[in-house]
């Protein structure tokens, strides 16, 4: 499995079509869906010829840091996929783009995803704080390149 750049949304829109617009938008917080924005980079995950889904890796303005956003498509949902996208992930921002840190953000709509992440940190996250306001509130997970380097040992060997 593979992170393959992309310069269209054509996955990301696919995702967007088979979850429901409003939903999807409701749920990643945007008021209008997307076009690829400044700073973000964009990839399919796939494995050969199949397409898990997208992943959304944006540089922040003002630091070496990364924010993920990541949709996998329906039919592949709760198989594991998240943890090797996340790998996948850290690899790409600390490995080749030379990232301090790579953070996600959970919003509070989506309490079940929050406590799951807390209570399985994978190695090296840490719960980097909340924000309320601007609304909508969000939690912040972080990883930086030193606990990815100290921790890799333990994602590579999986």
């Amino acid at each position: 499995m593979e992170l393959q750049e992309t310069f269209t949304s054509y996955v990301r829109d696919q995702f967007i079509d088979e979850n429901g617009r409003e939903r999807i938008l409701k749920a990643y917080d945007w008021k209008t869906y997307p076009p690829i924005r400044s700073g973000e980079r964009l990839f399919n995950i796939q494995d050969g010829a199949v397409t898990y889904g997208w992943v959304s890796l944006t540089k922040q303005p003002l630091c070496s840091e990364y924010l993920q956003s990541t949709g996998i498509y329906s039919n592949y949902q709760g198989k594991g996929l998240m943890k090797l996208v996340r790998i996948l992930a850290m690899q790409k921002v600390f490995e080749e783009f030379g990232a301090e840190r790579l953070s996600i953000h959970i919003l509070d709509t989506n309490k079940e995803y929050q406590e799951h992440f807390r209570t399985h940190l994978p190695p090296g996250w840490k719960h980097g704080g909340h924000v309320w306001y601007p609304e909508p509130a969000y939690k912040i997970f972080t990883i930086t390149y030193d606990a990815w380097n100290e921790n890799k040992p333990k994602y590579l060997c999986r």
